[in-house]
């Protein structure tokens, strides 16, 4: 019979709910709504810090995008338009079509919704720039051309978005190999 070993339990895992106001800087406010996101606390509301942030620095690029996310999951369509809008002020100030498509494809998911296609066309394609967002956008482009009965681009559409799936996923294994 083996001899059981006691050992110290580990400290139990504290919350990481701090008041937004005691943050010194806007991107510790950023990472802690993110990890409040990303680890669901259900006591804790991930968008004060965003809010907090937002507060400091009114066109701050990351909190903007994620205050306009929850507000379009939320169904709030104006809220989350004037976020995803505000971060996309700096983004778009030297070129209209930013590296980080987040914004786009979330304000472009809107406007499909609002049935706005001819901006919801652009704003998609703009998204569709950003390697990652890229399959996701020509999958909703060619939803919209469906919609707008224009069967041969919605398969062109299409097949561009799993075209960039397939490259995401083939991306995502080759640098697995390289690692």
């Amino acid at each position: 019979m083996s001899e059981l070993v006691q050992t110290d339990l580990p400290e139990p895992v504290v919350p990481l709910d701090p008041d937004p106001k005691s943050i010194d800087n806007i991107e510790d406010l950023y990472y802690l709504g993110m990890r409040n996101l990303q680890f669901h606390q259900a006591h804790v509301d991930p968008n004060i810090y965003f809010k907090e942030a937002v507060r400091r620095d009114p066109l701050d690029v990351r909190s903007n995008t994620q205050l306009g996310i929850y507000y379009r999951k939320a169904g709030d369509y104006e809220k989350a338009k004037s976020h995803l809008r505000k971060s996309l002020v700096r983004q778009t100030s030297s070129y209209t079509r930013p590296a980080d498509g987040e914004s786009m494809y979330n304000l472009g998911l809107i406007l499909k919704d609002e049935g706005k296609y001819a901006d919801a066309v652009d704003t998609l394609y703009r998204a569709a720039w950003d390697y990652e967002y890229a399959s996701a956008a020509y999958y909703q482009l060619a939803q919209i051309s469906v919609v707008r009965g224009n069967a041969a681009q919605a398969v062109h559409e299409a097949e561009m978005a799993v075209a960039y799936n397939c490259l995401l996923y083939t991306s995502d294994a080759a640098d697995d190999s390289l690692r």
